[in-house]
């Protein structure tokens, strides 16, 4: 009976895998890329090749390249993966996000009463009084925090971090980041039964309004944070820069943690061991980035033009700045893009998009344009008339002396009505420019139904490639 279930089973599976296959030849025929030339001509696209992979449930793989020199494209034959991939976990860079002051704090203790050495004080306050209230079961207490805290440390949302005992999630305690601001949280303490003792469990608690300036690069297997400014306010309180008198350094800055190689592809930080590797004023806008070995670069709004510096981590030394362009904002966006590979700086901030050319060993600026301004179909514009659209992903590459850029993202009517689900009908696109010293001299639009790969759609992932070579 159990070697018919077993084959019922494999039956089962098998059929689920030729229909999905059959699926997946005719999704990669519909995705075949086709592009209309808006500006200059195919023979200005140079050596440049667009890849791009699909992945249809978590299993199901195809996929293509696209050659806009000459508007051919060729795909690849569809697959199958037997274990459940997420492309925009794969492609993840490990990186760190501010979020809220907030401490979580755990400890198994044995049942004599004792507490270790070494672990803070406020800990072992709030343990002596859970043990006077000691049920039998459990115990619980809340108390205003700054009755035991003079600070609280700021809380990370790490992706693909790791500390040595467990992800660096949302609460994760680190008191490498402290910052004055205990009054107005909770925190509570819980003492629980355990495995040959008790667990020790304390977190704080409080809600606010927040705004920071915050960057992260990883250099030389090392993670890099810029903290220029943290904003916070309780309930109906106006959000205020706090003091960083407590942070490592004493001051704002570029603060290094070192890390090593993670399990599963990741970085394993050791917050203890974080150092502040340069000094900056408070409130400096600026964006890092890795550069060459040991430096990153800094793309900074400064006298009202966006500049470039460059950093030598070992050192500390900061390089003069480089102008760029005029900038017309005081803040740069929450979704800059940077982009650095073989001697060629790029970025694309509100609008503007940015580039700088390194030559015996310095930067000059090599273009700008606005975004904006780049052109759009002409069939879209016969449909949608003047369409509203946003790019949500870009991928760039260098030849040595021009510049390709990707953008994917959606556009719809930008008079049209919702529909009866409270959205525009929006579709996909694609829109591929090369630039030279003297700015744009092709582009081209892609309309093909590929979704950005921020922007998942119905089960369907997508991973965006550009290159140099058509190889």
């Amino acid at each position: 009976m159990r070697g018919k279930l077993l084959t019922a089973i494999f039956a089962l599976a098998l059929a689920a895998m030729l229909a999905m296959s059959g699926a997946l030849y005719s999704a990669a025929a519909g995705f075949t890329l086709s592009g209309e030339t808006l500006l200059g001509s195919r023979d200005e696209a140079g050596p440049f090749a667009l890849e791009y992979s699909l992945l249809l449930g978590g299993h199901g793989e195809a996929g293509g390249r696209y050659f806009p020199a000459s508007g051919e494209s060729e795909g690849s034959a569809p697959g199958w993966s037997y274990f459940r991939r997420s492309l925009s976990e794969e492609d993840a860079e490990p990186s760190l996000r501010p979020l809220i002051p907030r401490l979580h704090y755990t400890l198994s203790l044995p049942r004599d009463g004792s507490f270790p050495e070494g672990e803070p004080e406020w800990a072992r306050r709030l343990y002596s009084e859970l043990l006077s209230d000691w049920n039998g079961l459990s115990a619980r207490i809340e108390r205003p925090a700054e009755d035991y805290l003079e600070a609280l440390p700021l809380a990370f949302d790490g992706r693909g971090v790791y500390t040595a005992d467990s992800s660096l999630g949302m609460y994760s305690y680190h008191d490498s980041f402290l910052f004055d601001c205990a009054e107005g949280f909770t925190i509570s303490a819980l003492l629980s039964s355990g495995p040959g003792g008790y667990q020790l469990t304390i977190d704080t608690s409080g809600g606010g309004s927040l705004g920071y300036t915050s960057s992260c690069a990883e250099s030389d297997g090392d993670l890099y944070l810029l903290l220029t400014d943290f904003r916070w306010g309780g309930h109906g309180q106006k959000a205020e820069t706090l003091s960083p008198e407590l942070l490592p350094g004493g001051g704002w800055g570029i603060f290094r943690i070192p890390c090593s190689p993670g399990d599963d592809g990741g970085l394993e930080a050791d917050f203890s061991a974080t150092e502040r590797v340069l000094a900056l004023p408070e409130g400096y806008e600026g964006l890092i980035s890795a550069g060459e070995a040991g430096e990153l670069l800094m793309l900074g709004l400064e006298g009202g033009e966006y500049t470039l510096r460059v950093l030598d981590t070992a050192s500390g030394a900061l390089s003069e700045p480089v102008s760029l362009a005029e900038a017309r904002t005081d803040e740069l966006g929450s979704g800059t893009e940077i982009f650095y590979s073989d001697g060629l700086f790029a970025a694309v901030d509100n609008g503007t998009l940015i580039a700088a050319l390194r030559e015996d060993g310095s930067f000059r600026p090599f273009m700008s344009c606005g975004t904006n301004a780049l052109p759009v179909s002409g069939r879209v514009r016969e449909e949608y008339g003047e369409p509203a659209y946003s790019v949500y992903d870009r991928r760039f590459a260098f030849d040595g002396g021009r510049l390709a850029m990707l953008e994917a993202g959606l556009y719809a009517d930008a008079y049209a009505k919702p529909d009866g689900y409270g959205s525009l009908k929006e579709r996909s696109f694609m829109r591929l420019t090369v630039f030279g010293g003297g700015g744009a001299v092709c582009c081209e639009w892609l309309d093909a139904g590929l979704p950005p790969p921020s922007l998942p759609d119905n089960g369907v992932e997508t991973r965006l490639a550009l290159s140099a070579g058509q190889s």
